[in-house]
């Protein structure tokens, strides 16, 4: 399971503050242009990836305590999101984030949920910053995972991003895509990628139900 905008809808509440927190570090830190971050984040699959790939001189760490240091009222308890991930009893739960542990963990807290992931959150760190839109860290994740890249058939990912289960599909990925409006324009979106497109995770278990207990 991808986590922002994933595990938890709230119309980008909380990735705006993301974004905004970016805008201000990239801009007060680093004498960037305002669009700058946004402009990354898409060309790159995070902010942080692209300051590294364009070779800006960005401290890792400050940056990730800058921007995740966020007010995360906006991500409401779910507890039929709570009760569905507590009868997926039949295959492991991971919650694999281009974000950071802390962020993640947070947010899960947040939705009410934490207790139902027992196995550590991969985050960007994780896969050694790549970003989901590498097939690296999807690979990374597996092996995080105790996963064989033979078996990557088996692997079934929630995200909400369309560019994120293009990669996961191409290595073999079973994908569901999240949300069917897009945040930047408020269009339906099309993903020929996904193998399911769902308006949010509670519809896993009508695909899978044999996941379930």
């Amino acid at each position: 399971f991808d986590v922002d905008d994933t595990l938890y809808q709230n119309n980008w509440k909380t990735a705006d503050k993301l974004t905004v927190a970016m805008k201000a570090y990239t801009t007060e830190r680093l004498n960037l242009p305002s669009e700058a971050a946004y402009q990354l984040y898409k060309k790159h699959g995070t902010t942080l990836r692209g300051l590294q790939q364009e070779n800006y001189p960005v401290d890792v760490e400050d940056y990730l305590k800058y921007c995740h240091t966020i007010d995360r009222s906006d991500i409401k308890p779910n507890p039929e999101l709570k009760s569905m991930l507590e009868r997926l009893t039949k295959a492991d739960k991971w919650c694999f984030t281009a974000s950071i542990t802390e962020h993640a963990q947070a947010c899960l807290e947040h939705v009410g949920i934490d207790q139902c992931f027992k196995n550590p959150i991969i985050d960007v760190r994780g896969v050694d910053f790549y970003t989901k839109h590498h097939k690296e860290a999807y690979y990374k994740a597996m092996k995080k995972a105790g996963i064989s890249p033979k078996c990557a058939s088996q692997c079934v990912f929630l995200d909400d991003s369309v560019s994120n289960i293009k990669v996961a599909k191409e290595i073999g990925w079973i994908t569901i895509l999240v949300g069917k409006f897009g945040r930047d324009d408020g269009k339906p979106v099309v993903c020929d990628a996904a193998d399911y497109h769902v308006n949010n995770p509670l519809e896993l278990e009508s695909i899978f139900p044999q996941l379930f207990t």
